[in-house]
């Protein structure tokens, strides 16, 4: 039997080590204070397993067991920038119905003291969709700690799952607290912004900034005294195809006949936003560039910097004829504006 003595070396020594390897590592792939931040979950949970009894069943063993790889991917850090782990942690299909049930189970014993209503409602057959395993299960635990902080007497947690028809998940969390103010939802998303008192600010901002990576979106709306909802939008698959075009009638054009034609394809207006997404796709989707983008920058720009990054399928959008382009090796063809059908 696991007792609570037992956990509570571990406990100890866990800290050691995250002590140990801290001030070891001269530079930290991760901030500092999003460190803290994230690691402050699974210490409140093992803290809340500590009080309740002298013995675990196997129910509570797995989650210790879980509690403690969290917090050890957390501080697997080395002598280097860029640690193994975080090279190793990429964009993949995930199961989200069961990431959603781990961190509820995690919360449940964390808030287990308080009056909270846990609903959640799975509306699609299919649960998968793109993302990184822990910055989204970092995500999910922070918004639910945003809400359970934020409560009054008695909370209602409402997680919704569905799909859509444009290739995409949709994960719902709803809850009743205070709400916010209009002023307040305004700067929800600012780095360093937070409306409690010890805050850090780090919780949305992070999380927009990961999932828009991943070719997701991230809405926050809210009523004072009524309640909260947080909407994010996941893909459920990699594009085939990608459009960098700035004339959106073009763009709607493309993304009408591709659904039509049942390929995934995605959809930029400006340069940077398609490079800052460079990790949603692979080396087999087919790029198809603007050339008079109305930017800096123009298409064979672009093409180069896909080319570097290790791309081969990459086509200009134009009506110059293709001996126009004829010198520029780091594209693999040219193509009109109209959708292409292969």
């Amino acid at each position: 039997m696991l007792t609570s003595s037992l956990v509570f070396i571990v406990f100890i020594l866990l800290i050691l080590l995250i002590k140990e390897k801290l001030d070891g590592a001269t530079a930290l792939p991760v901030d500092g204070l999003q460190l803290a931040h994230d690691l402050r979950s699974p210490l409140l949970v093992l803290k809340s397993l500590l009080k309740d009894g002298e013995g675990f069943d196997g129910e509570k063993r797995e989650m210790i067991k879980k509690l403690l790889n969290r917090m050890e991917e957390m501080t697997s850090l080395k002598k280097q920038t860029n640690s193994e782990h975080f090279k190793k942690d990429e964009l993949t299909s995930l199961d989200i119905k069961s990431i959603l049930n781990e961190i509820i189970a995690e919360k449940k014993i964390e808030f287990g003291g308080k009056n909270i209503s846990w609903v959640l409602d799975i509306q699609t057959s299919n649960s998968t969709a793109l993302a990184k395993d822990y910055p989204l299960k970092r995500i999910f635990s922070n918004i639910l700690n945003n809400s359970v902080e934020a409560m009054s007497e008695k909370l209602k947690l409402e997680l919704c799952l569905k799909s859509t028809k444009e290739n995409e998940l949709i994960i719902e969390l709803t809850d009743n607290g205070k709400g916010l103010s209009q002023s307040q939802i305004e700067k929800v998303f600012e780095r360093g912004y937070s409306t409690k008192e010890m805050g850090q600010g780090l919780g949305l901002y992070h999380a927009r900034k990961e999932i828009s990576k991943w070719g997701g979106e991230i809405e926050f709306s809210s009523i004072e005294n009524k309640g909260t909802t947080i909407r994010i939008k996941l893909l459920v698959e990699r594009p085939q195809s990608v459009l960098l075009e700035d004339e959106m009638i073009i763009r709607k054009g493309w993304e009408l006949m591709a659904k039509k034609s049942d390929q995934a394809l995605v959809t930029f207006s400006n340069s940077q936003k398609l490079l800052n997404q460079l990790d949603l796709f692979n080396k087999k989707t087919r790029f198809y560039l603007d050339e008079e983008l109305g930017e800096k920058l123009r298409g064979r720009d672009i093409a180069k910097i896909l080319y570097k990054k290790g791309f081969r399928e990459i086509y200009l959008c134009s009506g110059y004829e293709k001996e126009y382009f004829k010198n520029i090796r780091f594209i693999k063809g040219v193509k009109s504006k109209e959708f292409p059908t292969c």
